[in-house]
Formats: C-alpha cells, sequence, structure tokens
C-alpha cells in the first residue's frame, strides 16, 4: 500500500536516504574515544508542489551518543545542529 512506501513520497517525485551506523576499516574504533552512532535516520527530499524552486527537506535521526552527553543535552544539541547543517547545505546549494 502506499502507506507502506514513505507516505506517498514516491508518489510526488521525492527521494528517501536512509541511514545507519556502520565500522569501516579505514576509520577503526580508537581506545578511549567515544563515538557517537547514529543508530537510524532519513532524509526525505522533495519538490514543493507549484513551486518549482524550493524543495521539501524533512530529516530525522536517533543517536546514541554513548553514555558521554547526558539525553538532555544530546537532544538541545540536535536541534541547533539540524539548524547549522540546513544552513551550510542551503549556502552549498547557492555556491557561496
Amino acid at each position: 500500500s502506499r502507506r507502506d512506501v514513505g507516505g506517498g513520497a514516491w508518489g510526488c517525485g521525492g527521494t528517501v536516504f536512509f541511514q545507519e551506523a556502520t565500522t569501516h576499516p579505514a576509520a577503526p574504533p580508537l581506545r578511549g574515544v567515544v563515538r557517537a552512532k547514529i543508530l537510524r535516520g532519513m532524509f526525505l527530499v522533495q519538490p514543493v508542489p507549484g513551486c518549482p524552486r524550493q524543495t521539501r527537506f524533512t530529516f530525522t535521526q536517533q543517536c546514541d551518543a554513548g553514555g558521554v552527553i547526558p539525553s538532555w543535552l544530546m537532544n538541545r544539541l540536535i536541534v541547533s545542529e539540524s539548524i547549522h547543517f540546513l544552513q551550510r547545505l542551503d549556502r552549498t546549494a547557492q555556491g557561496r
């Protein structure tokens, strides 16, 4: 059903990118260093109907900071970092 494929995102030309934590031989875990992990995440990029120069960008992430940062602080940091990420993305898209 449409509900099972992103709530209709495919029907309006959207693209979904899924994220999950992984390991890579070029970046092995370091002793004494705790890395935050993206347990799961999703980016949804959709055109805005009737506005050809606009894009709807939705993303969500669930992270595990490894117990180093309290969850209330991590939640606050994620919100502010999300805003900065979108600002950097906009500057890059605009070529600035």
